[in-house]
């Protein structure tokens, strides 16, 4: 498993963004209505989109959301199951929000199963995740991922939760690539 978070999520020298919207679009697609996903392969999993978008929408903070995924190789992407999502969307965010509680922060996990592993030829599985960066309780800035800080902690959860399910790991010695 690899955890990645994505540049997107700052906003225009206006303060103000669609980029709830957008991030909306990619993962369910354009058409997205009544908690049908119009991408092919995307599944809502947990969270309200409208919701989020909306709260995302009205942040005048210089980076309004904070969004990524946790992505698995084509064949142990078949070993996960439904159990084992809710499980490590519960595990991530623990990490990702430690100490605040459930009521503090706003997000929502879409499932892509739209990329194939070069190697196999398999569905590649991808929990996506956006999390408006705002604490709900005071209206406050909540950097939800600051890079020097927090990426001992996120890359611990990934080896931690690597070993413990038995996934792959990306930083294994065979899987280093020389560079030309």
């Amino acid at each position: 498993m690899l955890v990645k978070f994505f540049k997107r999520g700052s906003v225009a020298d206006n303060h103000y963004s669609s980029g709830g919207r957008a991030v909306q679009r990619y993962l369910l697609g354009k058409d997205y209505a009544d908690g049908i996903a119009s991408r092919e392969n995307a599944k809502l999993l947990s969270g309200n989109p409208q919701w989020v978008t909306e709260l995302i929408n009205g942040l005048t903070f210089s980076k309004i959301y904070t969004a990524g995924c946790l992505a698995f190789e084509g064949e142990e992407s078949k070993t996960v199951t439904e159990a084992m999502k809710q499980q490590l969307m519960d595990e991530f965010e623990h990490c990702l929000f430690t100490g605040l509680d459930k009521n503090q922060y706003a997000g929502y996990w879409v499932e892509h199963t739209d990329k194939v592993d070069p190697n196999n030829g398999l569905e590649r599985l991808e929990l996506n995740f956006v999390f408006a960066n705002v604490d709900l309780m005071t209206g406050k800035n909540l950097p939800v991922y600051y890079h020097k800080n927090d990426l001992g902690r996120i890359n611990d959860f990934k080896d931690l939760t690597n070993l413990v399910y038995d996934l792959s790991d990306p930083n294994a010695p065979e899987r280093k690539q020389t560079s030309v």
